[in-house]
Order: C-alpha cells, then structure tokens, then sequence
C-alpha cells in the first residue's frame, strides 16, 4: 500500500529531480505539520518522557565535560582520570536505557505519524509486538555501534592526547591531533545518517536488524555529502546550544535548562521528519535508476537481437 510520503514525492518529481540540499528538505519537512498540525499534538504528547530524561542527561553531559577538562589540565591525576571515566560510563548507560528508549518512542510515533497512515493502521502498528521486537533490535545495532565509535575514539583521542603532551608536544603532533578529530567528526556525522535511516527503513518498511543497516547502507550510497550536511547542520546546533550555555555559564539556571532540552526535543522531531523525507527521496531516486538501468538493457537486448 502506497503511503502519503510516497505519493506525495511521487506527485513533486520536479523536486527529485534538483539538487537535494538541507534546506530544501528542510523545507518540506516542516510543511508536514503545517498541513497536518495533529502530528504537532501527537509528537509533543510522546516527547514529555524524552524532555525528561534529556534533563538528566544535560546535567550529567555537563558534569562529564567538566571532568574531561580537569584531566586535561592535570593529566597525572590519577583521581581525576577515575572520575571522568566513571561519569562517562554512568553517561553511556543513561544513554543505552533512558534516554534510548524515549527518544526511541518519539521516532517511532514520528515516523509513522509522518507517513499519514489510516490512524486504525497507526494503532495497530503501535501495538504490534513482533514490530517493536524488530525496532528494539535495530536500534540495539545502531546504538552499539554509534556509542561504540564515540566512546573508543573519545579514549584514543584522549590518550593520545595524554600521551603526546607528556613526551612530544608540538606543533606537528597538535596538528594531527587536530586533523585525527575532524576526521573522526566527519566520519560519525557520514554514518550517522545510515543509522538514523535504518531506524526510519525498520519502522516504516518493517526491515530489521542488520537488514536494516545494510539496506540503508544500498540506499545512501552515493549520496554521502549530503547527508553528511543533513546530519550536520543539527549536529552543530546542538553543540552550538550547548557551548553557548556552558561558556555562559547558564546551566546553573533552571529555566535555560528548561529552554535548552525543550529546544533539544524540537530538534529531534524534526530531525526524523528530515530524515523520513530524506529515506524517501534516496528510495524514489534508487527506483528511478534501476528503472532507467533496466530501460537501457532491454534497448540493448532488442538492438543486438
């Protein structure tokens, strides 16, 4: 059964035809709820628990940072290495369970929410076990290799780091701590966009689990630059968000806290929303070359025939 996405794009094929930037996906993301303003109540209702969680883990993210630039100024300290490494745990498991699972919880209702299906259709579909059963698996791929890569490159960044600045510190090594980073930065935000559409491709085509990442790994090949802008560009604001109110010192106020999850969580529903119009765009625009490599094939056979 065709969904609205896919008639909707289906409909504006001189869209897929132009160059798929951020903001023209942008664009049309947001125009969803503007067409539809229910996705707006039914979003904002299941990101309550996700808004939450996302409190704590501001306070804890804040107190890790805080431990992380102790260490660096006394990289001997032992007590200080301890502490740091014990709060990345504690923030890694938030991450794993809470955290995961709520943010989890707004993707899946986004996803389907966006996809305008008949709302019998909707519910059923939420309370489908097997369903979530594959969803939770997926997602368990994506969050252990996502956290995986941060926490083995923040340790190799960081012992490195220790290392160099303890025997040889300088320009050249500072330099290549610098472009080992960016290059690890560049390679999470490239992947990421596969992770995040394998979440998308298990909700909506129920594909799951490594079948899952492998058909989003098919679908975004090719088109690594621009879903590396995609996935940018809310990578920064989330990090800007965040510097901002740290260098500020605003943390210490509760409603900026407020404010900053609140802006957090909205940028998280768009998210999927970009990301639900971005799988959409890849799968229409992988059909539409099989479908000319296939017309050209059949050419060929009737020419040589």
């Amino acid at each position: 059964m065709e969904t609205w996405m896919e008639f909707e794009i289906k409909n504006h094929t001189h869209t897929l035809n132009q160059k798929l930037n951020f903001f023209n996906t942008l664009k049309q993301a947001l125009m969803i709820p503007y067409k539809s303003p229910n996705i707006i109540v039914l979003c904002f209702l299941v990101s309550i628990p996700l808004c939450f969680t996302l409190f704590f883990h501001e306070m804890m993210l804040q107190q890790t940072i805080i431990a992380a630039m102790d260490m660096l100024r006394e990289p001997n300290a032992k007590t200080m290495a301890n502490s740091f490494f014990y709060k990345l745990i504690q923030l890694a498991l938030l991450r794993l369970l809470p955290l995961h699972l709520s943010e989890l919880c707004v993707a899946v209702v986004t996803i389907d929410s966006v996809s305008r299906k008949e709302k019998s259709e909707m519910v059923r579909r939420l309370v489908d076990k097997e369903r979530w059963r594959g969803i939770l698996v997926t997602s368990m791929y994506v969050q252990f290799v996502s956290n995986g890569f941060l926490l083995g490159s923040t340790w190799l960044m960081m012992n490195y780091y220790v290392i160099v600045r303890s025997f040889c510190y300088n320009v050249f090594t500072a330099a290549f701590l610098r472009i080992c980073g960016v290059g690890l930065v560049v390679k999470f935000l490239e992947w990421m966009v596969m992770w995040n559409m394998s979440i998308v491709i298990s909700t909506s085509e129920e594909v799951h689990g490594v079948d899952a990442l492998g058909l989003s790994a098919y679908l975004c090949r090719g088109k690594e630059r621009r879903g590396f802008w995609l996935t940018f560009v809310f990578f920064v604001s989330r990090i800007g968000l965040r510097f901002v109110c740290f260098n500020n010192g605003s943390y210490g106020k509760r409603w900026w806290m407020i404010l900053g999850v609140s802006l957090i969580c909205l940028g998280k529903v768009i998210k999927w929303v970009v990301c639900v119009m971005y799988f959409y765009h890849c799968k229409e625009g992988r059909l539409e070359r099989v479908d000319v490599e296939v017309g050209e094939l059949v050419i060929n056979c009737k020419s040589e025939t």
